[in-house]
């Protein structure tokens, strides 16, 4: 899904398809202040893109495409910082490693920042992490199964947990929402209270 196609009158119906789920065709006209037949050209070209599914008289939200461009979202959100993230993180992997890479956009990028070390196997549940690195010569991958996330593209419960259980690695890559003295959190369901799933995943070197 690529956000930078969306106009900026696009971009809301997205916004508001994502907090209402169905939207009509007259309504939208008369909020956004343009022609019922601009709305339907606009709901064409996002049915295109996968945002949304038209039906007679409007249109209801596709979720694989909202999951996605959430996604991109919280990719592009502080992605300096990511990337600075990433390539410290990077400087840890070495040739012939082992390694797991959990699910999130900063994860992704440190991925993304691996990508040309030799000789690695990276277990992942992420499915846009899996993406990034398949046609790596060099990436041995091992896409671990489960439930797809509803919100997010990745793999969990515990399907997940299970087949993470059959392999140890040198490096565990690991996104959070948050830290303190005590571990790290995420709202990520169905850790809750939101204390980080991954600590049951936790692999040895």
């Amino acid at each position: 899904m690529n956000k930078d196609a969306l106009n900026s009158r696009r971009l809301q119906i997205v916004e508001l398809l994502r907090r209402r789920q169905e939207l009509s065709v007259q309504e939208l006209a008369s909020t956004l202040g343009v022609t019922p037949m601009t709305i339907r050209r606009d709901f064409e070209s996002l049915e295109r893109l996968q945002y949304l599914v038209r039906t007679h008289g409007g249109a209801h939200a596709s979720r694989p495409g909202l999951a996605a461009f959430a996604f991109e979202e919280r990719r592009q959100s502080r992605s300096s910082a990511k990337e600075a993230i990433a390539r410290l993180a990077a400087e840890q992997v070495k040739p012939g490693m082992t390694l797991s890479i959990d699910t999130g956009t900063t994860t992704l990028e440190v991925a993304r920042a691996i990508a040309g070390v030799s000789k690695l196997k990276v277990l992942t549940w992420s499915l846009p992490i899996a993406a990034a690195l398949y046609a790596r010569h060099n990436v041995d991958l091992v896409l671990l199964g489960g439930n797809v996330g509803i919100s997010s593209p990745d793999l969990s419960g515990p399907l997940t947990e299970d087949n993470l259980r059959q392999f140890r690695t040198r490096l565990a890559i690991l996104g959070t929402d948050a830290a303190d003295a005590s571990g790290l959190y995420t709202t990520t369901p169905p850790c809750f209270p939101p204390r980080f799933c991954a600590r049951h995943w936790s692999i040895g070197a």
